[in-house]
C-alpha cells in the first residue's frame, strides 16, 4: 500500500546521496547554578562530516558519552546544530521553516534504545502504529486501519496483535512495534540509536534479521548508532568511530576491523570480548591512560593525543584531517595512521 502523494520538499538531483552531513557541531552551554549565567561551552559534537547513500547502512560507533546519538539527533533536527548544515535529499535541513522540516520528517524517522520507554503505556499497539498516520494526515479510517495491518505483518506481528498493550509483549515485540511505527509513513531514512542494547542476546539475532529484510524490502537507509562492534560489522555497509564528539575513521567493515588506522579504533577493537578461548592468549588488549576530557575537542591538535601512544610534536601543533591518505576509501584522522600493535 503506497502513502497518498501530498506536497513535499523538491528531490535532489543526485539521488544516490542521500544524506550528507557537512561540518556539524552541537554546543551545550555552561550555566552558573544560582544566576544562570553563561560560563562557558560544552561541545557535544565537533566538525562532524559523512555522506550516507541511498540505500545503505552506516554505522556510528564510540564509547558512551562520544557523541553518537547527539549526531543522530541533530540529523532529524530534534537538537538544533550550533554550526554546519545537514543536507538531506539536497535540501539543507538546518535552513527549513517549520513547516517544511514536518513534511521532510515523513522522510526521516527514529527507533530508540528503550522500547518500553518510548511506547505509551494507555496506548494500544493499534493506535501507536496508527498515531504517525493520523499527525501526517494520511488514510482515511478505513484505509489506516489496513495500513496498520500491513506494518504489524511487516514487522511479523499478527492483527491481533494491535488491541493489546505494549506491557503485554515481550522486549523484541516492543521493539517490533516501534519499528513498525518508524515505518508508517514510508521513510527513506531510519536512525537507529542503539535498537538492541535493551534487548536479550537470543532475541538480537531476530531483530538484526528484520532490520536487514527491512532494508532490501523497502530500499531504506540506515544509519546506526551502537556500541555493539560485532552487530554493527554484521549489518552495516561502512563504519565511522568517533572520539569525544569527533569523526576519527570511516571504512568499509573489513578495513576498520581488520586494519584500523586510527589508534582508538584499534583500542576500541582490542576490547571486544573473543568467545573461542584459544583465541584470547592471542589477542593484545590495548590500555588507554587517562580520560577523553584530557583535551578538549575545540583545542588545536589531536584531541587523543594525551591518550596516544603513537603522539609526536606535530599530534599538538596540527589538528589531524579526515582523509583517504591511501586512497582506497579509509579515511582517518590520524598524522600516523596504520596498525602499530
Amino acid at each position: 500500500m503506497e502513502l497518498i502523494e501530498t506536497d513535499s520538499i523538491s528531490p535532489s538531483p543526485d539521488r544516490q546521496k542521500l544524506l550528507r552531513v557537512e561540518g556539524l557541531s552541537v554546543e551545550y552551554p555552561i550555566l552558573s547554578s544560582v544566576l544562570r549565567r553563561k560560563l562557558g561551552t560544552v561541545s557535544a559534537v565537533h566538525d562532524v562530516s559523512f555522506d550516507l547513500l541511498a540505500g545503505e547502512a552506516l554505522g556510528l560507533v564510540g564509547e558512551s558519552g562520544c557523541g553518537k546519538s547527539t549526531t543522530g539527533m541533530a540529523i532529524l533536527g530534534l537538537i538544533q546544530p550550533s554550526k554546519g548544515r545537514i543536507i538531506f535529499d539536497g535540501n539543507d535541513v538546518t535552513q527549513l521553516s517549520k513547516r517544511d522540516i514536518r513534511k521532510l520528517r515523513r522522510e526521516m524517522q527514529i527507533v530508540l534504545q528503550d522500547p518500553f520507554s518510548s511506547l505509551n503505556p494507555r496506548m494500544t499497539v493499534r493506535a501507536i502504529v496508527a498515531e504517525p498516520l493520523q499527525v501526517h494526515g494520511a488514510y482515511g479510517a478505513r484505509e489506516r486501519a489496513e495500513r496498520v495491518d500491513e506494518l504489524l505483518a511487516l514487522v511479523g506481528l499478527e492483527p491481533e496483535h494491535g488491541r493489546r498493550y505494549p506491557h503485554e509483549f515481550s522486549g523484541g515485540q516492543r521493539q517490533r512495534i516501534c519499528i513498525a511505527r518508524a515505518l508508517a509513513l514510508n521513510p527513506r531514512l531510519l536512525v537507529l540509536d542503539e535498537p538492541l542494547s535493551a534487548l536479550d542476546v537470543s532475541i538480537q539475532a531476530q531483530v538484526i534479521e528484520l532490520l536487514e529484510s527491512l532494508r532490501k524490502q523497502l530500499s531504506l537507509s540506515y544509519l546506526l548508532i551502537s556500541h555493539d562492534l560485532s552487530v554493527v560489522r554484521h549489518v552495516c555497509d561502512r563504519v565511522a568511530v568517533m572520539y569525544f564528539g569527533e569523526l576519527v575513521e570511516i571504512g568499509a567493515p573489513r578495513d576498520i576491523y581488520e586494519n584500523p588506522s586510527h589508534p582508538y579504533t584499534e583500542a576500541l577493537l582490542s576490547a571486544v570480548p573473543v568467545s573461542d578461548p584459544r583465541d584470547r592468549e592471542a589477542k593484545q588488549r590495548v590500555v588507554l591512560e587517562g580520560g577523553a576530557d584530557d583535551v578538549r575537542a575545540d583545542e588545536i591538535g589531536c584531541s587523543f593525543r594525551g591518550r596516544c601512544w603513537k603522539a609526536a610534536e606535530v599530534c599538538e601543533n596540527e589538528t589531524p584531517e579526515l582523509a583517504d591518505r591511501a586512497g582506497v576509501g579509509h579515511e582517518s584522522a590520524c598524522h600516523f595512521p596504520g596498525r602499530s600493535r
